[in-house]
């Protein structure tokens, strides 16, 4: 009886092992958790600058008159530019990709500019935009002067975004 009772409590340790090294949970209290990874994957100026109508050389990243970066987060980025015309405009491309194991779908697009007289436009992604697993999305930043171009001055815009995604259930 001795032997049986020893024989049972070295399976019921051996199983016990091998469940806790496998990561086996019966009820996993994570499985609530997103499993999807959207990100910015590249945040890259257009390499034409538009002044005065007419389009120039990239005279903005060769002076380094811009400058552009993405977060830790992945899902967060800030710009800055500096308009040196009035009718001066500018273009990102901003790429997203979903990584993940599920479909996102975005949510919220939160947005903040530092300098009033600029107009940072987001176009060609929209709140409710859903990415598919491995999918990536282009979508532009557009900027502008849009304050009063009588009394222009040589400006700096700086601008944050940042994208809310969340699991499509």
């Amino acid at each position: 009886m001795k032997k049986v009772i020893a024989f049972l409590v070295i399976l019921i340790l051996v199983f016990g092992f091998i469940f806790y090294k496998s990561n086996f949970h019966l009820f996993d209290r994570n499985d609530k958790i997103a499993d999807y990874d959207v990100r910015i994957i590249s945040l890259s100026p257009e390499l034409t600058a538009i002044n005065k109508g007419t389009i120039n050389s990239p005279k903005y990243t060769s002076s380094g008159n811009i400058s552009e970066s993405i977060s830790k987060d992945n899902l967060t980025a800030d710009v800055s530019v500096v308009l040196v015309h009035p009718d001066d405009k500018f273009v990102y491309n901003v790429k997203v990709k979903n990584n993940g194991k599920s479909k996102a779908i975005l949510k919220e697009i939160i947005q903040k500019s530092s300098n009033e007289n600029f107009e940072f436009v987001i176009d060609k992604i929209e709140i409710g935009a859903v990415l598919n697993v491995g999918e990536n999305k282009i979508f532009r930043l557009n900027v502008s002067y849009s304050g009063d171009k009588n009394n222009f001055e040589t400006s700096i815009g700086e601008f944050r975004f940042s994208l809310v995604f969340k699991k499509v259930e």
